[in-house]
């Protein structure tokens, strides 16, 4: 039986949801914002609403005529719906409901287009069985899917039921968590899902996630890295499809005894060959992410890969000597580096962002310079030019949504960094800026008695009397005297309260 599907998904995640599908032996085309099609058949379907870990529904077409915007919208909707054998589609005892999706450009309104809909559905019954379906605007046995724009009209039925991208293991969350399925668009995004040349082990051999919250990135790297089918949540009562008069619940049911088999056996190899596991850690610098992630973890049943994972409580500012050690022993190979920090609404300070995100490069930049190793890095950001700062060769951004917020995802390999402390390869230099000239002078003129001492401290000391704008931005100007900056060194901020004169 061949299948004309629309696999919808997040505005943004239509690359990492093709990529995905490719993984499945699926071939999709990207119709329009959130729309692959995908011609395919009964095990396609399954195996798209059992596996999919970005899409959002699983919509099969029924119907499709051009119309006619000068003329009544509603009644040309009637028409085609009326047009439709719904009798081969569900019977008399099952429920259904109607959803519409309108064109801003097309007038007319959706209640009552809704309507109408449900009008030619009920008479269609009528004129059969002199009797209709029920509606249940709730929990619907049959979901039918309507959209209209000002050339077309289309109907559907949703195979999907309820939205694919619900995962039952979030049961402790951080503030702004991150989204399941942009998580794992995102790690479908940097290639997560690759395996080496021989194509038999991952591409990657770590997972790191310096800012982790409630561990989504871990999670959904785990998940998919022991097969789990994230459709076995729903398996019991929640898919579209159970009623459908052409489910084969014989083939339903062996894809899923597959799919759990293929857990079971993938967290045994975990747990009995712990080297065919990719190293993963996560810290935070808040210890209730911690927690929450430790929680997830469980509830995801990955409790039992706990003891392998390094799960623990670090600032950002201790993540160098927590890579650094696994880096010389070569156990960084080849890590995927990705994270969500806090950031737009969530960090509040406007002025605190950027010298997040170029701390985060530079930190990560000291930590492999000098060994040889490119790592991959992955960052989101509320906006874009946040990211800009990043050290990455060839860089790629993907523009989403996490919730109502608009994020942007940059990602690509680092760019190398320079062995040797930044003040060690420091070199005067003129710099014209207003309102810190003071500053500079006085700050290159120590920089250059410190080049000696270098070799033995990596310490620099700024004591700040000023407001905490005015000494983010001379920190800023610091950073620019070092044209060759691309390593890390500690700085020590002492801010005191500023005086009533300056």
């Amino acid at each position: 039986m061949s299948l004309d599907l629309i696999i919808t998904c997040a505005d943004g995640l239509e690359a990492p949801l093709q990529t995905e599908l490719t993984s499945f032996g699926i071939d999709s085309e990207i119709k329009s914002t959130g729309r692959l099609a995908v011609t395919g058949d009964l095990r396609d379907l399954y195996t798209i609403c059992l596996w999919s870990r970005v899409a959002s529904r699983v919509l099969m077409l029924i119907k499709r005529k051009n119309i006619n915007a000068e003329y009544d919208i509603a009644e040309q909707l009637y028409g085609l719906a009326k047009s439709v054998n719904w009798t081969e589609q569900f019977s008399l005892e099952q429920t259904f409901a109607i959803r519409l999706s309108v064109d801003k450009r097309v007038a007319v309104s959706q209640q009552f287009a809704m309507l109408r809909v449900k009008d030619a559905i009920a008479d269609t019954f009528n004129e059969v069985y002199d009797s209709r379906p029920n509606v249940d605007s709730k929990n619907p046995d049959f979901s039918i899917f309507a959209t209209v724009n000002d050339k077309q009209a289309e109907l559907y039925l949703d195979l999907s039921g309820t939205s694919l991208h619900r995962r039952g293991y979030r049961v402790a969350m951080t503030e702004a968590p991150l989204k399941e399925n942009l998580a794992a668009a995102l790690l479908y995004s940097a290639g997560w899902h690759k395996k080496n040349e021989a194509g038999d082990a991952p591409y990657y051999n770590a997972l790191i996630d310096p800012m982790c919250g409630s561990g989504t990135f871990l999670i959904e790297a785990l998940l998919m890295h022991c097969d789990y089918a994230v459709g076995i949540d729903k398996a019991a009562n929640q898919f579209g499809f159970y009623e459908w008069q052409h489910h084969d619940e014989t083939l339903w049911q062996e894809m899923i005894e597959d799919a759990q088999t293929r857990f079971r056996e993938a967290l045994e190899i975990a747990n009995e060959q712990p080297d065919t596991l990719p190293l993963v850690l996560g810290f935070d610098a808040d210890n209730g992410a911690i927690i929450a992630t430790e929680k997830t973890l469980i509830a995801a049943g990955l409790q039992d890969l706990l003891p392998l994972l390094d799960i623990e409580q670090r600032a950002l500012d201790q993540l160098g000597s927590a890579l650094k050690p696994l880096v010389d022993d070569g156990r960084l190979s080849n890590p995927l580096i990705i994270t969500n920090p806090p950031y737009g609404e969530r960090l509040g300070d406007e002025e605190m962002i950027k010298p997040l995100y170029q701390t985060i490069g530079l930190i990560i930049q000291d930590s492999f310079a000098g060994s040889g190793i490119d790592p991959m890095l992955g960052i989101l950001a509320a906006r874009v030019e946040q990211v800009d700062i990043l050290p990455i060769k060839e860089p790629k951004t993907l523009r989403c949504h996490n919730g109502a917020i608009t994020v942007y995802f940059r990602y690509g390999t680092l760019i190398a960094g320079q062995t040797g402390n930044l003040v060690s390869r420091f070199e005067k230099r003129e710099i014209d800026v207003e309102d810190g000239q003071d500053f500079i002078n006085r700050l290159q003129k120590n920089l250059s008695k410190l080049k000696k001492l270098a070799k033995k401290t990596m310490s620099v000391t700024f004591v700040s009397t000023m407001p905490t704008c005015l000494t983010l931005r001379l920190l800023s100007i610091y950073t620019a005297i070092m044209p060759t900056c691309k390593s890390m060194h500690r700085l020590r901020l002492f801010h005191l309260k500023q005086p009533k004169t300056l």
